[in-house]
């Protein structure tokens, strides 16, 4: 199996680009975010690639890093989300962003994402809920906090009350800081009323 390709870029389009290694040229497709990153034709390039087999032949996918070759397989396991939808996922949002609409159940979201319906988007919420903290997929960073027990019940009345996810996560994370100063462990109640405060603070 072919996990990483380090060479040279050949040429890129719209849905990939040709990696030359060792004389050899790859045919790769890139989420789009991650192709405006890439240098033009001439420059270096470091992949982290996944092999995918079709009935017409095989195709090889690039992600910038490890965490996002992860997210991508993981897609994959749900059904009605073939490579191609994977893809245009991650080239919409990251992998954070991604992650915290699963986790919080937020399927307008979800459904904003090319090639998912609500079926699909349903799916991806009930199948991957619980499979998406894990250090390969969605290790913490700055920004992403951990969506359960006061938090995730904090989340869930924040998206309840129309903020979305993104909103609700930022709002949420400054709270514990604040709280964290006074309680040990914030009780649901204060950590939304402290949320609360922050949103209103930047509408």
């Amino acid at each position: 199996m072919i996990g990483l390709l380090e060479g040279r870029v050949v040429s890129r389009n719209d849905h990939g680009l040709i990696v030359e290694v060792g004389g050899i040229g790859f045919e790769v497709a890139v989420p789009l975010r991650v192709m405006e990153s890439l240098p033009a034709a001439g420059g270096s390039v470091r992949l982290y690639t996944h092999l995918h087999w079709k009935e017409d032949g095989p195709a090889l996918f690039g992600f910038a890093n490890e965490q996002e070759r992860a997210f991508f397989r993981l897609l994959l396991t749900v059904a009605g989300v073939g490579p191609r939808v994977a893809l245009n996922c991650l080239g919409t949002a990251d992998v954070q962003r991604l992650a915290l609409a699963m986790a919080t159940g937020d399927e307008r979201f979800l459904t904003s994402l090319p090639g998912i319906g609500r079926k699909t988007a349903q799916r991806l919420i009930v199948e991957l809920k619980d499979r998406i903290n894990s250090a390969e997929i969605c290790p913490s960073a700055p920004g992403m906090i951990a969506v359960s027990g006061p938090d995730e019940e904090a989340v869930q009345a924040l998206l309840a009350l129309g903020y979305s996810a993104q909103e609700a996560a930022a709002a949420i994370d400054q709270a514990r800081i604040h709280l964290g100063q006074a309680e040990e462990q914030p009780a649901t109640e204060a950590i939304v009323r402290q949320a609360l405060r922050n949103l209103s603070k930047t509408r």
